[in-house]
C-alpha cells in the first residue's frame, strides 16, 4: 500500500502531541510517524512511511505481540504494553543501534479510516528525566498562568483605583458646588436645615462610593441598589423611630453609567426630603413610594406621597425650592426631564435615557 504524506493524510495533528505516534496498518506498513518519533529515534517521517514497522521494532514480530496486535485488528481490544515490555519494543532501530536512552510505554487501539482498519500505537517516555522534565515544564506553565493572572488583576486594580479617585474628585466638587447654591438661601432657612439637607446629599454621594468599592466596577452600578440604599439611610436619619410614615420601593434592576447614577440619586433624595417635610411631616405618619422602571428607552424615576399635595397654580419653572431648583438642573445634565405629574399628593417624575450621562 503506498503511504501518503501532507495533511491530506488526517494524521499531521499527531506533529502537535508530546507523544510518539505511529499508525499502522494489519500489515504493520506505517501510515503515519510523527515529529516526536523522528525526535527520539532518528528516522525522518518521509524515510518511514511505507516501512514494515517490524523491520524497525523486530520484538513486534515475537509470538506474544503479534498476538495482541491481532487481537486488537479483529476485536479492537487495546493493547497496553507495560514500561518493561514497551521499553523491550523501542530499545533497537533499523540499523541495530540503540534507538533511544529512554524507558518507552506503548498504548495501541484500532482506528477505522473509511473501509481500512489501522492501529494507532503511541509512545510515552517513561524515564525519570523525563517525568522530572515534563513535571518542570507543567510547574512553569502553571506559573506562568498564574503570574499572568496576576498582572491582569493589578492592572485592573490600578485602572479602578485611578477611576475612583477621578470620580471622589469630581463628586466632592459637587458637594461643595451643592453648598455654595444653598448658602444663598441661609438667610431665610435656620442652620439646623440647612445642615440636614446637606447631610442628606452627602449620604447619597457617601453610598455611591461604597456601593462602587464593594462592586469593584467603577464605571456601572445598579441604579435600583443604589437608591434602595441611599434613600433608606436619609429616611433613617430623617424619620424618628416609632413614626408611622412608610417608604415603599418598587424598582426595576437597572445598571447605569456611574456618571448617571448620582445625579439621579440626588434628585431621589431631594423628592424624599421634600415629601418627608411637606406630604407627611405635619401628620407624622403617611406613606411615600419610589419607583424605578425602563420604559420607552428612557428610565423613569417617581417618587409620590399620599399627603395633600401641591399648592393651587404651582408651576415647577417658577418655584423657588432649591431641591426642586436643583431637580431641574441635574435633569437637564442628563438631557432628560424633571416634572410635577398627578398623583394621591405630591407626585414627580425624573425621565433619562438609558444611554445618556452627564455633559
Amino acid at each position: 500500500m503506498e503511504a501518503t504524506t501532507g495533511p491530506e493524510s488526517g494524521f499531521k495533528a499527531f506533529d502537535a502531541l508530546p507523544l510518539g505516534v505511529v499508525v499502522v496498518d494489519q500489515d504493520y506498513r506505517v501510515r503515519c510517524w510523527n515529529e516526536r518519533m523522528s525526535y527520539w529515534f532518528g528516522l525522518e517521517s518521509q524515510n518511514a512511511l511505507g516501512l514494515d514497522l517490524r523491520r524497525l521494532f523486530p520484538r513486534l514480530a515475537e509470538p506474544s505481540f503479534t498476538l495482541r496486535m491481532r487481537t486488537l485488528f479483529e476485536e479492537g481490544t487495546p493493547v497496553v504494553f507495560g514500561d518493561a515490555l514497551g521499553g523491550g519494543l523501542f530499545l533497537r532501530g533499523l540499523d541495530g543501534a540503540p534507538a533511544g536512552a529512554g524507558t518507552f510505554r506503548c498504548t495501541a487501539t484500532r482506528f477505522q479510516e473509511g473501509p481500512e482498519t489501522l492501529a494507532v500505537l503511541s509512545v510515552e517516555e517513561r524515564s525519570v528525566e523525563a517525568r522530572l522534565c515534563a513535571g518542570s515544564a507543567a510547574e512553569i506553565e502553571r506559573r506562568r498562568g498564574v503570574e499572568a493572572r496576576l498582572r491582569l488583576a493589578l492592572a485592573e486594580k490600578e485602572i479602578l483605583l485611578r477611576e475612583m479617585n477621578h470620580r471622589i474628585k469630581n463628586n466632592l466638587n459637587l458637594v461643595m458646588s451643592l453648598v455654595s447654591m444653598q448658602e444663598e438661601e441661609m438667610d431665610a432657612r435656620s442652620a439646623a436645615a440647612f445642615l440636614a439637607d446637606l447631610e442628606a446629599r452627602i449620604t447619597s454621594v457617601a453610598q455611591l462610593h461604597e456601593l462602587l468599592y464593594k462592586s469593584g466596577n467603577a464605571l456601572e452600578l445598579d441604579c435600583a441598589e443604589y437608591l434602595r440604599t441611599a434613600l433608606g439611610k436619609v429616611f433613617e436619619a430623617f424619620v424618628a423611630a416609632g413614626n408611622g410614615t412608610r417608604l415603599e420601593f418598587e424598582l426595576e434592576s437597572v445598571s447605569m453609567p456611574t456618571d448617571s447614577v448620582l445625579p439621579i440619586g440626588l434628585v431621589a433624595t431631594e423628592l424624599l426630603t421634600n415629601a418627608i417635610k411637606y406630604g407627611t411631616g405635619a401628620r407624622g405618619a403617611g406613606r411615600i413610594s419610589v419607583k424605578l422602571a425602563s420604559r420607552d428607552g428612557s428610565l423613569v424615576l417617581r417618587v409620590e406621597d399620599d399627603g395633600p399635595g401641591l399648592p393651587g397654580g404651582f408651576e415647577l419653572g417658577r418655584c423657588d425650592t432649591f431641591g426642586l431648583k436643583l431637580g431641574l438642573l441635574l435633569a437637564e445634565e442628563l438631557h432628560g426631564s424633571f416634572a410635577a405629574v398627578p398623583g394621591r399628593g405630591a407626585a414627580f417624575e425624573l425621565r433619562v435615557p438609558l444611554a445618556a450621562g452627564p455633559q
